[in-house]
């Protein structure tokens, strides 16, 4: 049996190659399983690349917003007083701990007074109705709602 420069330098001699499934230099095929996992893990990889990079572009990236509301529509008479809801909006990706809100309102006597309405969770994209109660119909009391304070949690995705 001849063998050539290349085989004696590896011992290798045809038999040999004949039984590992031919030459070293061919492929191999791979099984389903060998298969299916490649795809999934390329898959999953894809896929966490792509969340990466939406969440890194169209995430807000600046400061909550909260938009608080008086819907006088809803506004409620009873008992010679009158019960104004108060909606509070986060409309950012982050939740939101003790936001304060501040009602402006005047009296009967025509002076302003303000309260303070205090919310202590606010979901990310959520909102929370407040009641304020008012001597006068919300028209005449011209209610005004502004945000004082709040805490934004960074660190968590809620509770």
């Amino acid at each position: 049996m001849t063998q050539t420069r290349e085989q004696a330098k590896t011992g290798d001699t045809a038999d040999e190659r004949q039984e590992s499934g031919g030459d070293s230099t061919s492929q191999q095929r791979h099984s389903l399983p060998e298969r299916v996992t490649l795809f999934l893990s390329v898959a999953v990889v894809l896929g966490l690349i792509g969340y990466i990079g939406w969440h890194g572009l169209f995430v807000a990236k600046g400061p909550p917003m909260i938009e608080p509301r008086v819907l006088v529509k809803k506004a409620v008479e009873r008992g010679g007083q009158w019960l104004v809801p108060i909606e509070v909006k986060n409309l950012s990706d982050l939740p939101l701990e003790e936001v304060n809100v501040a009602v402006e309102m005047m009296t009967r006597e025509g002076e302003k007074t303000e309260i303070t309405l205090t919310s202590p969770y606010l979901p990310e994209r959520g909102s929370e109705e407040m009641i304020v109660v008012s001597e006068l119909p919300p028209a005449q009391a011209k209610l005004r709602a502004t945000v004082e304070s709040f805490k934004a949690q960074r660190s968590s995705s809620g509770y």
